[in-house]
């Protein structure tokens, strides 16, 4: 059962400048859509610093307030005791018999048509002869940072903190059928970026510009710098005729940083190999 805390900051004066890490074990334990938040506040406000260090101490208020606040689940069992029970007869699990851990799973249809699917927090996902399965089963923190409005083109002014912790408990299968195609995408090493501005010089100057003196012209300087030292990101993404109804959907898995890459290696050719829709030969047959 998750309790959560909400809080909204206004800024007096444009400010921000380093980041927290953004992987899925950095100590805020962001989203991937709220590290996108973040890491674009260099380019949008010229001093950057005090807003990171107001983010950071809000976080770190709220996340020890939710911690004082949250409740257990009753009756929590393993992921061995519910899966246990909840494979059929006839089915195993495969990649030799491993799991892949998840950060977080998104959804997002084509075609919108139905209201959109919360992202699943972090869990495993096992996959055998006949579907993949989902299972959260953990204890959980997430935190969600956004721009008020967020999706303004104007310079926003407010920013939004959302923190969440609790036991997260979710459960959910796609059969192999349903899934089209797969796509895996990562990057492990280190980021930084810069933002460069300009600034006019006075009016006077300005008169003189056709001469070409540089006290002149339009100045340029760096107005802040945002790095990650950190970068460990695996996405899976799977093209999926979404049931009960068909509807198209991409689901993007973020795998945690820590997951083995021969684990994916085997669960992708598996999964090549037991997917319907996806061994060779149904392509052969196209053509």
């Amino acid at each position: 059962m998750f309790r959560t805390c909400n809080r909204v900051h206004t800024m007096e004066a444009p400010i921000v400048l380093n980041q927290p890490s953004g992987n899925s074990q950095s100590v805020f334990h962001y989203d991937p859509k709220s590290l996108q938040v973040i890491y674009s506040i260099p380019a949008v406000h010229k001093n950057s610093k005090k807003l990171t260090q107001e983010l950071n101490r809000t976080v770190s208020e709220l996340l020890q307030n939710v911690e004082i606040l949250r409740s257990e689940l009753h009756g929590n069992i393993s992921y061995e005791q519910f899966m246990a029970d909840m494979l059929c007869p006839s089915e195993i699990v495969l990649a030799n018999q491993q799991f892949i851990p998840y950060a977080y799973i998104y959804f997002q249809y084509l075609h919108p048509v139905l209201p959109a699917k919360k992202p699943l927090s972090q869990g495993r996902m096992f996959l055998t002869n006949s579907r993949l399965i989902m299972l959260s089963n953990e204890s959980a923190k997430q935190t969600e940072v956004a721009a008020v409005p967020p999706d303004s083109t104007k310079k926003p002014n407010k920013y939004s903190v959302k923190c969440e912790a609790g036991d997260a408990f979710h459960y959910q299968f796609l059969p192999l059928e349903s899934i089209r195609a797969v796509e895996l995408d990562g990057m492990v090493g280190a980021s930084m970026s810069s933002f460069i501005d300009s600034k006019a010089a006075c009016c006077l100057l300005r008169m003189c510009s056709c001469c070409g003196c540089g006290i002149c012209l339009r100045s340029w300087y760096e107005v802040g710098r945002s790095s990650n030292p950190s970068v460990n990101q695996r996405i899976l993404n799977l093209s999926v005729d979404m049931p009960p109804w068909g509807n198209h959907c991409i689901v993007s898995i973020y795998m945690q940083g820590s997951t083995d890459m021969l684990v994916v290696k085997d669960f992708l050719r598996d999964l090549q190999a037991y997917g319907p829709s996806m061994k060779l030969s149904m392509y052969e047959k196209a053509f």
